[in-house]
């Protein structure tokens, strides 16, 4: 089947024979069309009005009203409901259908001058095959049974008919419809074997809730503790902070006395960088002075080394006169 298919809805006319089946299988498209109201007939009154409106194109019944704009929901037939998910459905099951169901208006439409024969055909149709839809055993979901009720209803009301008696009927099949199905679905929940697996489920919940609170009191024990101890940290260090407080005045008052000694030592500092830049001053004075006598001291010592030198070489000369002789 093509993902590209419409949802057409079947049109809410009569077919070609009154022993004609009404089809009951819907299409599965997605991509929905609205289609307009049944063609109306002519309203001259020297026509004759068929006994069945036929569903042929060459019909000579009229050309249709015009038809609603698309995604419109007002006054469009409909007998074929949306194909919802289940999820959805389960989430519309959880309140009662029948509030959902339209109320028929207080003043039939008068949109049409439709004969009145041919409006009786039309309702006995539809109302034909609306009782089929909600009686018969193909159409088990109560949601989709209110959603074809409210397309049939809004077509009979097209039409302006009176249909009271008849919504009341359906009302109440769909009730019944709803309160089987309710109850065959409370029976399932309160088998006995469903129920020992809820009551094995329960036990298994209560056991690992039971653990759980096992195991968060033994956390709020270990977290007193840990608390007691930081309790008593807390306390020793407020101790600790009481003692400092007391202890900081002799501090202060250490502080100020090594100032005051930092200060005067600073003035001795001063005064003995300047009595040392004297005694260097003084060192590089005797140092001068003690290379110039080394100096000195040098040349006396080789003008003595040259002296005696002298001495012995003429010493020696005088000598060797003597003994010549």
């Amino acid at each position: 089947m093509s993902t590209n298919l419409e949802l057409v809805p079947p049109p809410l006319v009569p077919p070609t024979g009154s022993n004609k089946n009404i089809p009951e299988q819907v299409s599965m498209s997605t991509n929905s069309e609205l289609v307009p109201p049944p063609p109306v007939p002519p309203t001259r009154s020297n026509e004759i009005i068929p006994e069945q409106v036929s569903m042929s194109t060459n019909s000579d019944l009229g050309p249709p009203p015009p038809a609603q704009p698309l995604g419109s929901i007002n006054d469009t037939p409909s007998l074929i409901p949306c194909d919802e998910e289940d999820d959805q459905r389960e989430t519309n099951l959880k309140v009662n259908p029948l509030s959902r169901l339209e109320t028929p208006k207080q003043t039939p439409s008068s949109q049409n001058q439709m004969p009145e024969k041919s409006k009786r055909v039309l309702t006995d149709e539809v109302q034909s095959v609306l009782v089929s839809r909600i009686s018969s055993g193909t159409t088990t979901s109560v949601d989709d049974m209110v959603n074809f009720a409210n397309g049939a209803f809004s077509t009979l009301n097209w039409i302006g008919d009176d249909y009271g008696s008849f919504y009341q009927d359906v009302k109440n099949m769909i009730s019944y419809k709803y309160d089987l199905f309710i109850a065959e679905r409370d029976g399932d929940v309160c088998s006995v074997s469903e129920l020992e697996k809820q009551h094995l489920d329960a036990v298994l919940r209560a056991y690992n809730i039971e653990k759980e609170i096992e195991r968060t009191q033994a956390k709020q024990e270990k977290d007193k503790e840990k608390k007691e101890k930081s309790k008593k940290l807390i306390e020793d260090v407020r101790e600790m902070i009481q003692q400092l407080k007391e202890v900081i005045p002799s501090l202060e008052q250490q502080v100020a006395v090594i100032e005051q000694d930092e200060k005067c030592m600073k003035d001795d500092e001063q005064k003995h960088r300047a009595a040392y830049r004297i005694a260097q001053d003084e060192v590089e004075k005797v140092s001068t002075q003690i290379n110039e006598a080394r100096a000195v001291q040098m040349d006396a010592e080789r003008r003595r080394n040259e002296a005696l030198q002298g001495i012995e070489s003429t010493t020696r000369r005088l000598q060797s006169y003597v003994e010549e002789r």
